[in-house]
């Protein structure tokens, strides 16, 4: 006879204990946290922006342009600008302040000349919280040097959070993955990952693609398409002027700032700086960025008269009229901020419902019964519209912002 087999009474309770400190442990090292609704809330009047409608507090955001499109220079002045409490404003919107650091990763010699032409010009620059870094940290692979870069800032400012961390450029930071896809995804999720550990904005500077020298309309950052569909905010830097002697100008086209107004243009305008003679007897000079206006409407009739609208965009122009002259379409509002102009406004969905209405039929009959084809209908149609508002505020033919209340407004100069 085969010797009884025996159970000891214990090893269930204590399988049953196991299992629940399993499940606890498990609960307590998740990092994905069941959150009821009832606990999410949002305030308009806390702080959601480094610089109203324009820079969310954080995330990853991009400035992209040509080479020498004047994109640094204009992130760097922003960088100036979050360092310094004393500056209330960038582009007539508000500020939030905090220490800033700003990664050169390119031209780290010439960058010294930008610095000193800010410490001429501003009486106590040497005093800001703003940090350089002059490296190329690898972000663009896995390993990367992203836990080092966050040591470095840690060692640095102790318990202090910086507001921005600025990237210049992306494209030195990619390692040897380059920047289409791997190399690309991997920037985003390391930079990400550096913006969540202090709760800041990385602002990556950035080039745009190749493709847009044949054909504008395909204005792009350059790279995978994991950057712009992760990025909280998107500047389009393009030179409009660059002579020997001035002026030295660029338009910025907001093309993405989440959950606020997008597509509006900004102009800059840089100035020369004369940083002294040299010892061969020739004056060092270097260009700085002196003011960032809303666009004008001299700007609005120069540009039009370049640039012949493709027929989404007339067709916009068209919806744009048909439903401020409709009863009720428009209405008279100040925009740009409290000093701003008054303008005859239509709400952006009453102009989106009509271009719906217009927009091309497509090819084959959509079955109503289809809902599958109908979301692809009005996918079709969405990107068909946010193309053509984003063309019309680029040359200036529409401008847009956001009100307090979350809606969205076109008016023309």
């Amino acid at each position: 006879m085969p010797p009884e087999t025996t159970y000891s009474t214990a090893s269930a309770a204590e399988m049953d204990a196991t299992l629940k400190r399993a499940k606890r442990s498990k609960r307590q090292r998740s990092r994905f946290k069941l959150i009821p609704v009832r606990d999410i809330h949002y305030d308009p009047m806390d702080d959601h922006w480094l610089i109203d409608g324009l820079l969310p507090m954080t995330g990853l955001a991009t400035i992209w342009g040509k080479y020498k499109s004047y994109k640094s220079f204009i992130g760097f002045d922003v960088a100036v600008a979050l360092a310094d409490q004393r500056q209330k404003a960038w582009a007539e919107r508000a500020l939030a302040h905090g220490s800033v650091v700003y990664v050169v990763a390119e031209d780290m010699n010439g960058f010294d000349v930008r610095v000193e032409a800010y410490r001429r010009e501003r009486a106590g620059f040497d005093e800001l919280p703003l940090y350089i870094i002059k490296g190329r940290p690898n972000l663009g692979t896995n390993p990367s040097d992203r836990e080092e870069l966050i040591e470095a800032i840690t060692n640095e400012l102790g318990d202090v959070q910086p507001v921005a961390i600025f990237l210049d450029t992306l494209a030195r930071m990619v390692g040897s993955e380059g920047e289409n896809e791997k190399g690309m995804q991997n920037f985003v999720n390391n930079a990400e990952h550096v913006a969540e550990v202090f709760g800041c904005l990385c602002i990556a500077i950035h080039h745009e693609s190749a493709a847009t020298d044949a054909d504008r309309a395909a204005d792009k950052p350059r790279g995978h398409t994991s950057l712009p569909g992760a990025i909280v905010a998107s500047w389009h830097v393009i030179k409009t002027a660059d002579g020997i002697e001035g002026p030295w100008t660029a338009d910025i086209i907001v093309i993405g700032a989440k959950n606020s107004a997008t597509g509006f243009a900004l102009q800059a305008e840089m100035e020369r700086i004369d940083l002294g003679v040299n010892r061969h007897g020739r004056m060092e000079t270097i260009l700085m960025l002196d003011t960032v206006e809303w666009a004008t409407d001299v700007a609005v009739a120069a540009k039009a008269k370049v640039q012949r609208p493709s027929a989404s965009l007339s067709l916009l122009l068209d919806c744009f009229e048909y439903a401020k002259s409709a009863k009720g379409g428009k209405e008279r509002r100040q925009v740009r901020g409290h000093d701003g102009p008054w303008a005859d406004v239509v709400e952006d969905g009453k102009v989106r419902e009509v271009f719906f209405q217009r927009y091309a039929k497509p090819t084959k009959l959509v079955d109503e019964d289809d809902a599958k084809a109908r979301r692809r209908e009005i996918d079709r149609k969405t990107k068909a519209y946010d193309r053509s508002i984003v063309k019309a505020v680029e040359i200036q033919r529409l401008f847009t912002e956001a009100s307090a209340d979350g809606r969205v407004f076109l008016w023309t100069a």
